[in-house]
């Protein structure tokens, strides 16, 4: 019987300490590291002096549209951002303006101002959050300074975070709580707030932290880049605020915070940039996908000085190195069961793929942001290098030929909240060093059966019984990336193909940008290389001016309705053109199956074969002994020195057994895990012989 279950999730807990009542002491010692943690800013010394000369007699600027009332962005939340940056170039040594006596009395006036007229945003989180979070650091700072009716009139607005929430919005309230009981030196409401961050660093059924490592918020949504971003650096944070007081967090909730970051929040990283795929709608923001954040959750993480702590050193050093040659360099691969996503590392590059199921929600539309996101969970495969591959394409990518996807061109880009896949068949197997994602996809009259082989060198993505009941076209795209230097292509003996769109018949192999697409079988493919228009606006809330970016964008056509039509490309991260050239006539890799019942692939150098089953039945595969399974499944088989590792998962998160026949009579009979670990990789070796 397997016992091997691949995964995150191997927690173990001691007996629980009775923490000691909390006192002044504790408080006062929160309340310095709170003031020191605001004081670590660094804001433009210029704006604030122009913030300074430009105030009005009344506390307000006329720049500031008080009357403004976005719901993503709100207008107003500038003054009170003003307020922050402000009190920490007053309070901040060094600064050039710390203890100025005029800065100081226009940030009481631009307080006193906000205090009285209490503005109130359409969307609940400025009113609950945004505005008490960005003021709690700045009444922590001025609070020697401040009057009476300021000190209240600030309560009164910090207030309003109350705890109860969940996930990263439940971790922002209780942030403003924490600040607010220091400010009244009330041990008990600072405990409480600690205790309510402390709670909601743990495993959950809900939004959080999942079994996987991957997070969630809005629902079964994946969100890890987003709120799940600010929840990790939020976090460690007061993880480390808290550490030898009495507030100090219990070994559970460090264990678990180590793993969400460590075989979480890092997987979904290159260099300094956040995986698309895991930032939900702030895609759709300039500033979006920077992981920044998690160098100061790093630093938090080792100055707790945890058992993993070597660990967070060495993540910590990817972070603050080269993005393209990170050092020490991640190396594995990671199927978040729980997400519908895996993700890919080695030293030369990061590869993910998110498929749809029927158990997690797409990418959803708040507050006008991200209105051409249907497709981003159907099959999206990113390919970095450095991390900026995607950086500034969004305002003018085309939103149905994402990476990856294939999509039936029927205009329809809007977002439909709360939807879901149409069939449970989406996930994945990995044995920690290499994977296979897949999924059974159907949007309306589209259908294929998808994979994605993931090696060393190499990746090989496979799609079969393509299938669309519509007079629309379908295609497959490859990669629509930033354009960076020439698109060489081996039809033209090598060549660069010229500027604009190309259609290029019976295609061997393309490069672009350090990568390597080869086709197996000739193809017929259609190449853009050249500039496009957009905006952030006609995405989300950004600005209208017109972007102008160059993008790379490859895809396979498979005209108009097609019948069980397939494709089959591999991806040679790190080549050269004249590499990809050999690797066209000598791949290493072996498509062994690619039908609507199974498709399979086998890496000939490094041993490893992945199939994917539709269905239970047999097969046998070139170098393999035959195969039997009872039900479909995803494998991935390794030969190793002397053995044979086998790694099965049911991506439809059956549970049950998985029953494997190997040759002649040997029976392999594999326990599915169950309820938050549905969907995980079982792992076995064995001795063929």
């Amino acid at each position: 019987m397997p016992s091997a279950v691949l995964g995150p999730i191997a927690l173990v807990f001691t007996l629980p300490v009775v923490a000691p009542a909390a006192g002044p002491g504790d408080v006062e010692t929160v309340r310095l590291r709170l003031v020191e943690h605001a004081l670590a800013a660094s804001p433009s010394a210029n704006a604030v002096r122009a913030w300074v000369d430009s105030l009005e007699p009344d506390g307000s600027w006329a720049d500031v549209d008080y009357a403004g009332t976005s719901r993503s962005g709100w207008e107003p939340a500038a003054h009170t951002s003003r307020i922050q940056s402000m009190a920490v170039a007053w309070g901040k040594p060094g600064s050039g303006l710390a203890g100025d006596e005029r800065l100081l009395a226009a940030v009481l006036s631009a307080l006193d101002y906000w205090i009285e007229q209490d503005l109130e945003c359409p969307n609940w989180w400025y009113n609950e959050i945004g505005v008490p979070l960005a003021l709690s650091g700045a009444l922590l700072v001025l609070e020697e300074r401040l009057s009476d009716e300021q000190r209240v009139g600030g309560l009164r607005i910090l207030e309003r975070a109350k705890l109860g929430m969940t996930g990263q919005n439940l971790v922002w309230v209780a942030q403003i709580t924490v600040a607010r009981g220091c400010l009244e030196r009330s041990p008990d409401t600072v405990g409480a707030a600690f205790g309510a961050i402390e709670g909601e660093i743990r495993v959950s059924e809900g939004e959080g932290v999942q079994a996987d490592g991957s997070f969630y918020q809005h629902g079964a949504q994946l969100y890890s880049g987003g709120y799940g971003l600010g929840f990790a650096r939020d976090c460690a944070l007061f993880a480390r605020l808290a550490d030898g007081t009495a507030f100090a967090f219990g070994p559970e909730a460090v264990a678990v915070l180590s793993l969400y970051l460590l075989d979480g929040q890092q997987w979904m990283i290159r260099g300094r940039q956040f995986d698309t795929s895991a930032v939900g709608r702030e895609i759709t923001r300039a500033s979006a996908a920077r992981a920044d954040a998690l160098g100061s959750a790093c630093r938090d993480m080792i100055a707790l000085d945890t058992p993993r702590r070597a660990e967070f050193e060495a993540f910590l050093a990817r972070l603050e190195s080269d993005p393209g040659a990170p050092e020490p360099p991640l190396v594995g691969n990671r199927c978040f069961w729980r997400s519908d996503l895996m993700c890919h590392h080695r030293p030369g590059y990061y590869a993910s793929v998110r498929v749809t199921s029927d158990r997690v929600l797409q990418t959803e539309l708040v507050n006008s942001e991200n209105t051409r996101g249907r497709h981003l969970a159907d099959g999206v495969n990113n390919l970095y290098l450095d991390g900026g591959e995607y950086s500034t394409i969004f305002p003018v990518w085309d939103w149905q030929a994402l990476p990856g996807t294939t999509c039936e061109r029927n205009g329809e880009v809007g977002v439909q909240n709360g939807a879901v896949g149409e069939r449970p068949f989406a996930g994945g197997v990995s044995d920690g060093v290499y994977g296979v994602q897949a999924m059974d996809f159907a949007r309306g009259p589209l259908t294929a059966r998808k994979a994605w082989f993931f090696f060393d060198e190499a990746y090989v993505c496979l799609g079969s019984g393509i299938t669309c009941s519509s007079d629309h076209p379908v295609v497959t795209s490859v990669n629509q990336c930033l354009l960076e230097g020439e698109v060489l292509v081996g039809s033209l003996a090598g060549g660069p193909s010229p500027r604009g769109e190309t259609l290029l018949n019976r295609e061997t192999w393309v490069h672009h940008d350090g990568v390597g697409y080869v086709f197996p079988q000739p193809t017929d493919i259609a190449l853009f290389a050249d500039t496009r228009v957009g905006s952030w606006s006609l995405i989300g809330t950004g600005p209208s001016d017109e972007v102008r970016a160059d993008v790379f964008d490859l895809r396979i056509d498979h005209g108009a309705g097609p019948i069980d039509a397939s494709y089959a490309y591999v991806v040679l991260p790190g080549m050269s053109a004249r590499q990809t050239s050999r690797r066209a006539r000598s791949l290493g890799v072996d498509i062994l199956s690619n039908t609507a019942r199974m498709q399979a692939c086998r890496h000939r150098g490094a041993g490893v074969t992945g199939m994917v089953f539709y269905e239970a039945g047999t097969v046998e595969l070139a170098g393999l002994p035959r195969i039997t399974v009872d039900r479909p499944c995803a494998l991935l088989w390794r030969d190793l020195e002397d053995r044979v590792s086998l790694a099965a998962a049911d991506p439809s998160h059956g549970v049950g057994t998985l029953t494997i026949t190997v040759g002649e009579g040997m029976v392999l009979t594999y326990d599915l895990p169950e309820g938050l670990l549905a969907g995980r990789s079982v792992v076995e070796e064995f001795d063929l012989h």
